[in-house]
């Protein structure tokens, strides 16, 4: 009689005994996670969607039965979701590669797509560097016609000369300094016909007031000056600027690297000139 009960018990109360069947749970356990493991995932074909009474948490069955076909549920829910979760891997797999066919709004993230990708941004910023050198371009082509223009019209205001006057009375040689614009250089060179250097400055005052037509040239005979004007202070030369003599070159050789008076060039005198501050208006240089 006790045997008979004992065998009652064990086949009704679940969880008081632990050597009752379980229904070949522990069995249907291992067939299962057996079957997950051994059975290749098809990745072309979309995962099974999981079943709502999976998802939702909660159980319909009570009792030892109802036990069991939750343990079922369960099991059957992660083999649905291991098999959801390689499907996207594929998914992802697939478009890293060539050849993915994209849904409506997707993006590749294929090597080959980036590559592309970034050749169209180089080729856009080629693009707009190619347009921004062209505008840079057509702005210092503008920049450089209209300076052209501002530079030609500064010289056009320039007095221009490029003679030189000769001079007969000590009256002239005043008005000359009196009536010459301010901003002006007045050059007077006082000379004598038998000296030899003399007749050299006047020969290169001829090509420097050409070159330098910005600037006034006089001459004098110094007799006109002064009678008995001392030979050494040739060649003299005379600068005036506003009414103003600003320098007294006699003789103007002493300002020249030279050893003989009686040799020199126009570039040394252009060289003398610019020394004391003779220069083109618009220029440092004469």
């Amino acid at each position: 009689m006790a045997d008979l009960e004992e065998k009652i018990l064990k086949q009704n109360i679940p969880g008081k005994y632990s050597t009752w069947r379980e229904y070949e749970s522990e069995d249907e356990e291992s067939s299962s996670t057996d079957e997950l493991q051994q059975s290749p995932l098809d990745h072309t074909t979309p995962p099974q969607q999981l079943p709502h009474s999976y998802t939702d948490g909660k159980s319909a069955k009570t009792g030892v039965k109802g036990v069991l076909s939750d343990h079922k549920a369960v099991k059957k829910f992660e083999k649905l979701k291991l098999e959801q979760e390689h499907a996207e891997q594929w998914d992802a797999l697939k478009q890293a590669t060539e050849g993915t066919t994209l849904q409506p709004g997707e993006q590749s993230i294929s090597i080959a797509f980036q590559k592309s990708q970034q050749q169209q941004h180089d080729s856009d910023s080629e693009s707009d560097s190619d347009d921004s050198d062209f505008l840079d371009d057509d702005f210092l082509e503008a920049y450089k016609q209209q300076r052209i223009q501002q530079l030609q019209a500064q010289e056009n205001s320039i007095p221009r000369f490029g003679t030189v006057l000769e001079l007969n009375s000590l009256l002239d040689f005043s008005n000359e300094i009196d009536d010459t614009d301010a901003s002006i250089f007045c050059i007077f060179h006082l000379y004598k016909d038998d000296i030899p250097c003399c007749r050299l400055m006047n020969e290169h005052l001829e090509h420097i007031a050409r070159d330098v037509d910005y600037c006034r040239f006089f001459r004098l005979k110094a007799s006109i000056v002064k009678e008995d004007f001392d030979h050494v202070g040739f060649p003299c030369v005379l600068v005036y600027k506003a009414g103003t003599e600003i320098a007294n070159l006699t003789p103007i050789t002493k300002s020249m690297e030279i050893v003989d008076r009686n040799r020199f060039t126009s570039e040394d005198v252009k060289i003398v000139l610019q020394s004391i501050g003779i220069h083109h208006p618009f220029r440092s240089t004469i």
